[in-house]
């Protein structure tokens, strides 16, 4: 039987699945793909769910400002890279997750070119923050 602390821990794991699902999915992910998460973590003996900053907990979107480059150099950098794999795993082996790893829609060759130039641009915008982040940060 499962005791309180261990109910609140699955419920902080599910809360970090939440979180990195809707990041490499870029849209609320379905309850058992969050579940599927919590229960990765279980199975790989995760002590506690990351300690992430309190406004990637409201917008996912802004871990893309503290995923560090390479393999991370810190302990807490190479579990947070670790991390959104598993999130990447599942997303990309489920129906739902199909679209965001998979250009499936019928667009023309402008619409695609913007959208590839807009996911340059952004990388390059945010790259300054990845850089401090992956030699200064936690």
């Amino acid at each position: 039987m499962m005791n309180w602390a261990d109910s609140k821990l699955n419920n902080s794991f599910a809360d970090e699945g939440r979180i990195f699902l809707n990041y490499v999915l870029r849209a609320e992910p379905e309850p058992y793909l969050v579940k599927r998460y919590a229960d990765a973590l279980r199975q790989v003996n995760a002590d506690q769910p990351l300690d992430l900053p309190v406004l990637i907990n409201r917008f996912p979107s802004l871990l893309l400002f503290v995923e560090p480059l390479g393999k991370g150099r810190t302990q807490y950098q190479k579990e947070l890279i670790k991390r959104i794999q598993y999130a990447v795993s599942l997303a990309e082996t489920d129906p739902s997750g199909a679209g965001a790893f998979c250009e499936i829609e019928n667009n023309n060759i402008l619409v695609s070119l913007i959208s590839i130039g807009v996911a340059v641009l952004t990388e390059i915008l945010v790259l300054p923050f990845r850089l401090i982040n992956t030699f200064w940060g936690k």
